[in-house]
């Protein structure tokens, strides 16, 4: 529904394991899109820094093969299936059907 939605070039389909890397091979990819829409996080081998930079939209290290890193700015916003929150850390925002009902839950940051 996503893609149908904001379109096939506008998307991208990383895992969080995979852009949390510390090549950043697979960040250059989110590059110039407006989402990025994973399956299911795996907390096994997350790197915790790394997610809280792109969630954040912070400038992000990134490079394509046998090229040098660059800081990338202007990358997808993240959106992920989750079945356990356990562990979790970063900033969350909860779907509601309603988005004038949208309240922090206690792992997201203070909105005011």
């Amino acid at each position: 529904m996503v893609t149908g939605v904001i379109g096939h070039n506008n998307v991208s389909s990383y895992s969080l394991e995979d852009l949390t890397k510390d090549t950043g091979y697979c960040r250059i990819k989110i590059a110039n899109k407006i989402v990025n829409y994973g399956t299911d996080i795996s907390m096994q081998s997350l790197k915790n820094d790394t997610f809280t930079v792109l969630a954040s939209g912070e400038l992000i290290p990134a490079r394509e093969i046998y090229r040098s890193n660059f800081e990338m700015r202007d990358y997808a916003k993240l959106i992920f299936n989750v079945n356990k929150m356990d562990g979790l850390v970063g900033f969350l925002l909860p779907y509601h059907s309603d988005s004038r009902k949208i309240k922090p839950t206690r792992n997201s940051p203070s909105w005011h």
